[in-house]
């Protein structure tokens, strides 16, 4: 990929431990860690980040993601993560990433959609593309498809998660790390003995979760498989989950 260097960031990452699971393979919510902090080096360097917002009482949300995973680095495996930004989708904004190994080679790519909110009133902020000078955008896909919202799946069995201290952000949130990993604890670890995921897809309106938050799955999960997760203390706030099961 050639491009300006201010329109990409990339950062090289070695695969520490606690980011891997018990085969020693980067987890989900490890993909989706680096991501989120390769996001956020890559706004303040646009002047578009955190500290930027803040002087606005606004905040960046994750509201939804695609990742699909070609293969799992695993534990001191050194990787690279590309980021950059390439547009607007009326109140999003759209953020693409690709994971490539030291050789070069492909592990995985992503798309993401984010929103600002208003730190007062959670509602989100408009005319994103006005503050986003256009020679700072890249037209490059990781992944062309914007991800949509997912349906709410049919109700079923059902985990129970509190979330408590090393749970919650900066914006007094579940962290989107958090949400994945009870995606992954809602299931039999025997199913990552036998598969892996190859496709996660996520969708959430805006999260305030503190408080007991309850979770449900269809029993007996096919390949394809909804989660659905809401608040049953604060505003009702559903966020969906879909993962994507390969013979590992």
């Amino acid at each position: 990929m050639k491009h300006p260097h201010d329109k990409v960031y990339q950062s090289e990452k070695i695969i520490s431990w606690d980011h891997v699971d018990f085969q020693t393979q980067l987890k989900l919510s490890g993909f989706l860690n680096i991501m989120q902090n390769a996001a956020h080096r890559h706004a303040n360097t646009l002047h578009f980040g955190l500290s930027d917002l803040e002087e606005q009482s606004q905040f960046w949300v994750l509201s939804r993601v695609l990742i699909e995973i070609e293969t799992y680095p695993l534990v001191d495996q050194s990787i690279l993560v590309t980021t950059w930004p390439k547009g607007f989708d009326r109140l999003y904004a759209l953020r693409d990433f690709k994971f490539t190994n030291s050789q070069g080679q492909a592990l995985a790519q992503a798309t993401s959609v984010w929103l600002v909110l208003d730190r007062k009133t959670h509602r989100p902020v408009r005319n994103l593309s006005q503050r986003m000078p256009p020679d700072k955008l890249l037209n490059e896909h990781a992944i062309s498809d914007i991800p949509g919202k997912l349906p709410a799946p049919k109700p079923g069995n059902a985990s129970y998660f509190q979330a408590l201290y090393s749970t919650i952000d900066r914006n007094m949130h579940v962290n989107n790390t958090k949400y994945i990993d009870w995606v992954c604890d809602s299931l039999e670890t025997n199913r990552f003995l036998k598969q892996t995921i190859s496709t996660a897809s996520k969708s959430i309106l805006i999260m305030r979760c503190i408080g007991m938050i309850s979770w449900n799955y269809t029993s007996k999960p096919p390949l394809k498989t909804p989660f659905f997760l809401k608040e049953t203390i604060l505003t009702v706030t559903p966020v969906f989950f879909r993962l994507k099961f390969g013979i590992g």
